[in-house]
């Protein structure tokens, strides 16, 4: 029994002990007790207990009916909201379907139309670049370089706007990829490039005991991506500079940094760093070659890593930029 059955216990038992003590000691015969006030008391305490369990089990019934009302609505309320929520997530469904199915749509059109720009383009160049080198004999030798580098460039570029469409649409690998490795080749092949490394090109790897974590990746896009920051720090460092390929773990990261003490970038340069067909003023004041997709196409490359990649420099002083991979798990691949 709760208090509330307690109190109404006590209240009936009061009441019915006041009235068999004015009865018993009533003046008027017709309203005199004739008990003992023992018994009356006793008599008074049962009747007293046997209203207050009634009034108990009315209360606890009336209190279970409230709660089972209660409980009912509550029932009623989660049921209609959770409808609601159904329902919604069925329209955000469907609708997330027919964008997807957009999405399809466009990046179908995509490719068509990529696939035949490829064609139109590369059958011209292809010819062009055979009228080139009929040429070598006819014309002058610089003229004969000069329209050569022409044509290679414009293949290589059609080449990376081919390369960053289908980085757009095209899943990528998730392997596990050695970047010390990579690393290692890239600086191989630009050293044997006396035309373009005229610089000191040095590593820095973590010792043997302490080898460099492998990362989940693509590998042959990790390999543009080095090579990119590498050949673009040794094409920018003149050859009594030098540039250094750092690489080190960091909190479930491979940081790669590449630095040089070469010309640098002004601040305005910087802010337009990775974006497409940007060339800084310093390079075309002294006409580098680079088209301006490069990097570009790196940062699209280490966002589909899951990666980052920030630049500093500063004019006439020279450029560190810092290349960020998160590692994973390389033994779910």
């Amino acid at each position: 029994m709760n208090r509330k059955g307690v109190l109404v216990l006590w209240l009936i038992y009061i009441v019915l002990v006041v009235v068999a003590v004015i009865l018993v000691g009533s003046q008027n015969t017709a309203l005199r007790l004739t008990m003992p006030v023992e018994d009356a008391l006793l008599l008074a305490g049962v009747i007293a207990g046997g209203v207050a369990g009634a009034v108990s089990i009315i209360l606890n019934l009336v209190r279970r009916q409230q709660q089972s009302f209660t409980e009912q609505r509550r029932l009623e309320e989660v049921t209609a909201s959770q409808t609601d929520t159904i329902q919604e997530q069925e329209k955000t469904i469907a609708s997330q379907a027919a964008t997807i199915d957009e999405q399809k749509i466009v990046i179908n059109e995509q490719q068509g139309f990529r696939r035949a720009l490829n064609h139109e383009l590369r059958n011209p160049i292809t010819a062009i670049s055979v009228g080139v080198e009929s040429l070598s004999a006819t014309c002058g030798a610089d003229t004969f370089k000069r329209l050569k580098t022409d044509v290679e460039r414009v293949s290589g570029l059609l080449e990376t706007v081919n390369a960053l469409a289908r980085l757009e649409t095209d899943p990528i690998e998730h392997l596990p990829v050695k970047l010390d490795e990579i690393m290692q080749q890239v600086v191989e092949m630009i050293e044997a490039t006396p035309a373009v490394c005229g610089c000191q090109l040095a590593m820095d790897l973590p010792p043997g005991p302490f080898p460099l974590p492998a990362i989940l990746g693509d590998e042959d896009l990790l390999f543009i991506v080095l090579h990119n920051l590498i050949n673009n720090a040794v094409k920018f460092t003149p050859e009594d500079c030098e540039v250094v390929v750092r690489a080190f773990e960091d909190t479930g990261h491979v940081i790669i940094q590449v630095c040089d003490n070469g010309l640098g970038m002004s601040a305005g340069d910087l802010q337009q760093v990775g974006q497409p067909f940007r060339r800084g003023q310093i390079a075309l004041d002294r006409k580098i070659p680079g088209s301006g997709l490069g990097l570009f196409q790196a940062y699209k490359i280490v966002a589909r890593h899951g990666g980052q990649i920030s630049t500093h420099s500063e004019v006439g002083k020279g450029t560190v930029v810092t290349l960020r991979l998160p590692i994973g798990d390389v033994t779910e691949a």
